[in-house]
């Protein structure tokens, strides 16, 4: 598909998510699920997750990430459940007060989870009051529970991580 169609496409989609009226955040009692591809130092994954809306601006939530680790990365390959990552995360979210649409919302925060702790942020965009995309990219900061040491840099320590995925409003 050459570029023109794919900015022709991206534009009719927006369009239509304008005239939709979807709410990408919706504040007191918005609660979504989501799920989605996930990438970790070019290593594929997948993440799913809920978020709850506890005013306009505010959001807790928690997920599950699984990395699946190329061993040959590793001195030490992982074995079985060391991809999981459980983790929980507090968003502010800047739709309203950046003003942008309704269909639109971007957040930041931190997050902890078992392996590390850190900040992310992404984008969210609905389709229609049920149906969404998201992007998100965290950051791991620090070591938490399940890595031996600070030297252990294992599988999610000072590795961006990149997930794009579906969300639905539960609300």
């Amino acid at each position: 598909m050459s570029i023109i169609k794919r900015m022709v496409l991206l534009l009719l989609l927006v369009s239509g998510i304008r005239d939709a009226g979807a709410q990408a955040f919706d504040g007191n009692f918005d609660f979504k699920l989501y799920a989605g591809y996930m990438t970790v130092d070019f290593d594929p994954g997948f993440e799913i997750g809920a978020d709850y809306g506890c005013n306009d601006w505010l959001s807790l939530g928690t997920g599950v990430r699984y990395r699946i680790a190329d061993k040959s990365k590793f001195d030490e390959p992982p074995q079985g459940m060391d991809g999981l990552d459980v983790k929980t995360h507090a968003y502010i979210h800047g739709q309203h007060l950046l003003g942008l649409p309704s269909w639109l919302d971007v957040y930041a925060g931190p997050f902890v989870g078992f392996h590390t702790g850190g900040m992310c942020g992404g984008v969210r965009m609905n389709f229609s009051e049920w149906i969404g995309v998201y992007a998100d990219c965290a950051h791991p900061l620090f070591n938490t529970f399940k890595n031996k040491s600070n030297d252990d840099l294992g599988l999610y320590r000072g590795h961006t991580v990149i997930s794009v995925g579906l969300t639905v409003n539960l609300e």
